[in-house]
């Protein structure tokens, strides 16, 4: 069996790592090279880990917000990364800039939400919280593109109304992904 997984592979490069893979990260090294995409520290003497310091990055996202007069800042958390560790520095982030400009959280401007059309569309288009939002920071580039079209037929103007902003810098070239601030990750360097 192990030949033929050489035969196959030479090595793994694995992206979004989780905790609950964990075991399978320790089986797998012993057989094949792995390097992953993201970070997990218990496994660092074992596995190569590439990745930005999402923490840092997520506040400092959060920061530029309140930096601009934003102080209803709505995260969205896309529900398919929820278990990634990124995800989970990036909502660490956020809620440490709130903290330090003395924002207490508000349950209601965090939300776990599926990254479909149809479902981005009838929270942005029925939510009573948005409201009070003047700023929606999405960990994803995809959600928040996801985000646009509703917020508009909402009424609401990016940026005027309710700033917008994203999270890895993804490369589409579409005028949604132009028009969108986000935190462009170095996914080449990386």
């Amino acid at each position: 069996e192990n030949e033929i997984q050489r035969d196959l592979l030479d090595g793994i490069i694995y992206s979004t790592p989780s905790f609950k893979h964990q075991e399978f990260f320790k089986t797998i090294t012993k057989d094949i090279p792995l390097v992953l995409m993201g970070d997990i520290e218990e496994l660092h003497d074992s596995v190569i880990c590439v990745d930005i310091n999402n923490r840092k990055m997520a506040r400092q996202a959060a920061e530029h917000l309140l930096s601009i007069g934003r102080k209803n800042i709505m995260l969205l958390v896309p529900e398919a990364t929820l278990s990634a560790i990124c995800i989970q520095d990036r909502i660490n982030g956020v809620r440490e800039a709130l903290n330090a400009k003395g924002i207490k959280d508000n349950p209601d401007f965090t939300r776990i939400i599926r990254a479909d059309e149809k479902v981005v569309a009838d929270f942005i288009l029925n939510s009573a919280s948005l409201d009070q939002v003047d700023a929606i920071l999405c960990l994803t580039d995809e959600l928040a593109m996801l985000c646009m079209d509703p917020l508009e037929q909402r009424g609401l103007r990016i940026p005027e109304d309710v700033a917008l902003m994203g999270f890895n810098g993804i490369d589409l070239f579409s005028e949604k992904a132009a028009r969108l601030s986000t935190v462009k990750i170095p996914f080449h360097q990386m």
